[in-house]
């Protein structure tokens, strides 16, 4: 018997065999998500945070599998397409009937005249149903029930339409509407939100994702092998893990090769050969990632300032936030060019914040980073 070759699922956003270390956040996201389904206002809208490949959109599709087999509304969208501009949102929020119509069903449910039609102090208009506003959106989605709109690519949200989404969404609660928005980003969502002059990442409810401790990244490896009669020494299991960094995508590519090793030797438990082939398929898999991380960093300008930032933690695990960010304005020259630089590696996950510190946000990328730099 073999192992299924597909068990293990690095990237692409797929729930992995078994969901490790996030616990506290998946019984956060059912409280909320019954409260919502009860018809309760949410105290404020979500912020779910955290650096490329730590399972953000993992959580997210999650959630939103919560939230429907609760019985509520919900709709995914990304800034890039479904949120880009007041066009899209329109597109992607448009009842199946169109606004004209779903709001004619409306006023006949409630006994109401076109003139008095108001949800959740929201006046609507028939009369500019075709170009409705996002408050009136937002207002018809929420007038059959609980709704709630999840954001991925948070980070990638423009100003302008940030400010209206995170206004509209305040003043439909405000008014006794069941509507939850989940924005879930990088590190550098931050700073996007900053930019709306909203006040979001103050009132809303942080939860930051980072990456798995030690228990955890060994119950992502042994947990779906174990429950196919699979088994991993506790040796071999401490060489696979001591790779990933506590990295949920790394530890998929392990897991993956691991079953590969397993499949290919006719074996059912990873040992200490077993793990060694694994790790021999899987460390090109993360040379490939570093690089190609790297290359981002260099397309949008960043290299430079990335290499002089993993330069300052030296040995360190973690820097505080202040340092960190004396020396990037001092090497980019200007404080508006070391704030740029700032949000562009928070954005790339680079950086990732823990309290008034900040750390890497793949620890071992350092090195990789470092190795391809010019000497100083």
């Amino acid at each position: 018997m073999t192992f299924p070759p597909n068990l293990f699922r690095p990237g692409n956003g797929l729930a992995p065999p078994f969901l490790a270390g996030r616990d506290k956040t998946l019984d956060a996201m059912r409280q909320m998500t019954a409260l919502l389904a009860d018809g309760s206002v949410p105290a404020s809208d979500v912020l779910l945070f955290g650096p490329h490949g730590n399972g953000r959109t993992v959580l997210l599709r999650e959630w939103g599998r919560l939230l429907l087999e609760a019985g509520v509304d919900v709709v995914h969208a990304t800034p890039e397409s479904k949120l880009s501009s007041l066009q899209a949102a329109n597109q992607t929020l448009r009842p199946a009937q169109g606004w004209r119509r779903a709001w004619r069903t409306l006023l006949d449910k409630r006994g109401l005249s076109p003139q008095s039609l108001s949800l959740f102090g929201v006046r609507l208009d028939l009369q500019e149903a075709d170009a409705p506003s996002l408050a009136q959106m937002l207002a018809s989605r929420c007038a059959n029930g609980p709704f709630a709109l999840l954001v991925d690519e948070a980070h990638m949200l423009e100003a302008v339409f940030g400010r209206q989404l995170l206004g509209a969404s305040q003043e439909l609660r405000v008014e006794g509407g069941a509507f939850l928005l989940v924005l879930s980003g990088t590190p550098g969502v931050k700073q996007t939100l900053d930019a709306t002059k909203a006040s979001f990442w103050e009132r809303s409810r942080q939860m930051p994702i980072g990456r798995l401790d030690e228990r955890a990244s060994e119950e992502a490896l042994s947990r779906p092998l174990e429950a196919l009669g699979g088994e991993v020494a506790p040796k071999a299991l401490a060489l696979l893990t001591a790779e990933a960094w506590g990295y949920p995508y790394f530890l998929q590519a392990i897991g993956s090769a691991c079953v590969t090793a397993l499949n290919e030797q006719g074996v059912r438990c990873v040992d200490a050969g077993v793990a060694e082939s694994a790790l021999e398929n899987f460390r090109p898999v993360r040379e490939d990632f570093y690089e190609n991380r790297r290359r981002e960093l260099a397309g949008a300008g960043l290299l430079p300032a990335a290499v002089e930032a993993v330069r300052i933690f030296g040995d360190r695990e973690s820097v505080g936030k202040i340092e960190v960010e004396n020396a990037l304005y001092q090497f980019c020259g200007e404080d508006s060019a070391g704030e740029a630089a700032l949000r562009g590696l928070l954005a790339r996950s680079l950086l990732w914040p823990s309290g008034m510190q900040y750390e890497i946000g793949i620890p071992s990328f350092k090195s990789h980073l470092l190795m391809q730099a010019p000497a100083e």
